[in-house]
């Protein structure tokens, strides 16, 4: 019975959970080297073995391999999440008992097909076979980098703020604040009005990108009566209202 491959096998498994269980004592390349073929390779080929499942091909094994890999980690982050195991010591104990389990069935089984395998030669790779993959190769490429572009150039929604606030410490009197979101240096002209009537007018104020501007307005001392204040941001050279806000003043 072919057994050459199985030790090694369980060596891999064996050093990815020492690894890491080594974390922070040993360097990060060394955990990557250890447990990448095992991660990627090595646990879906010893279950392939386990299961008799035999690719036609060298390289065809090889990707069957690797996809079974990828399958058992997707199996196992459910279970490890379920388990509440999900972390580096839960993943090299999933892997290395997978691929531990599927060695021990493959010996019971008495026969190592992959091992005793002569692969066919490779089939020969014809032009058009070349162009279909660069061409596919360049679409993805492509793909990418538009998405990198348009993800380096983009710029979320955000608006200039406008807001209106009485002031506890000195009662009778409001702030009124602008935080500029815009592209570029913008005047602005605020009024500010208490049940229609306008207290205060400030005009050609000039802000840059992201930069915030603060007022106080101290009402007039006959305006204990007033319930309403309403606050008008104004785009100064459209003489446009921009943003409005409004509260209700309480009463004295």
């Amino acid at each position: 019975m072919p057994f050459s491959r199985d030790p090694g096998l369980l060596l891999a498994s064996g050093a990815a959970i020492t690894s890491v269980a080594l974390t922070g004592r040993v360097p990060m390349s060394v955990l990557v080297v250890v447990n990448t073929p095992l991660l990627f390779f090595l646990t879906g080929y010893a279950l392939l073995r386990a299961l008799r499942v035999v690719g036609t091909t060298l390289a065809e094994h090889a990707v069957y391999s690797a996809g079974a890999s990828i399958a058992v980690c997707i199996a196992g982050g459910f279970l490890l999440n379920w388990l509440g195991c999900l972390s580096p010591s839960g993943w090299a104990g999933w892997l290395a008992s997978v691929t531990a389990a599927s060695v021990a069935v493959s010996w019971l089984r008495g026969h190592d097909d992959v091992a005793a395998r002569r692969w066919r030669p490779t089939p020969y790779c014809r032009t058009w076979h070349v162009v279909v993959f660069a061409t596919a190769i360049a679409i993805t490429g492509a793909a990418y980098a538009l998405d990198v572009r348009d993800e380096a150039h983009h710029r979320q929604f955000k608006y200039t703020e406008f807001w209106m606030l009485p002031m506890p410490s000195a009662p009778g009197t409001l702030v009124v604040g602008i935080s500029s979101a815009e592209d570029q240096a913008k005047q602005f002209d605020v009024e500010v009005r208490l049940d229609g009537a306008t207290v205060a007018l400030l005009q050609h104020i000039e802000l840059h990108p992201a930069e915030t501007w603060t007022h106080p307005i101290d009402l007039p001392s006959d305006a204990n009566h007033a319930l309403k204040a309403e606050a008008f941001l104004y785009d100064a050279p459209n003489e446009s209202i921009y943003r409005k806000v409004s509260l209700v003043m309480p009463e004295n």
